[in-house]
């Protein structure tokens, strides 16, 4: 493929992502992630040091984030090791739901 053949397919496609463009985007919602993560068990840590009660709810929606993200990579990629990964996420992401639920309500 020439120049000109490039630059003509660049031209009729412009809504199509360059191989770049697609690997800034996930590096940048991997590391956003990561941030949320830290952020969250921060918050949580804090909370529970001046109140001495946990908050399951913030963790909760770290899992939910986290599990979509990898569930949803890995039926698009076809990866088990995704797939499993995103199921446990979800799955502890309904333990931290039930566990904040009977904090708010019964405690």
């Amino acid at each position: 493929m020439n120049r000109e053949d490039i630059l003509k397919e660049v031209h009729n496609n412009p809504d199509k992502l360059g191989e770049s463009e697609v690997h800034f985007q996930r590096k940048g919602a991997v590391i956003a992630t990561l941030i949320g993560l830290f952020f969250c068990a921060a918050m949580v840590a804090v909370e529970y040091f001046i109140t001495h009660k946990m908050d399951f709810g913030k963790v909760a929606l770290v899992t939910v984030v986290i599990g979509t993200s990898d569930l949803y990579e890995g039926i698009k990629n076809k990866s088990k090791r995704q797939i499993i990964y995103g199921l446990i996420c979800e799955i502890l992401t309904v333990v931290f739901l039930i566990l904040y639920v009977k904090g708010v309500f019964f405690a």
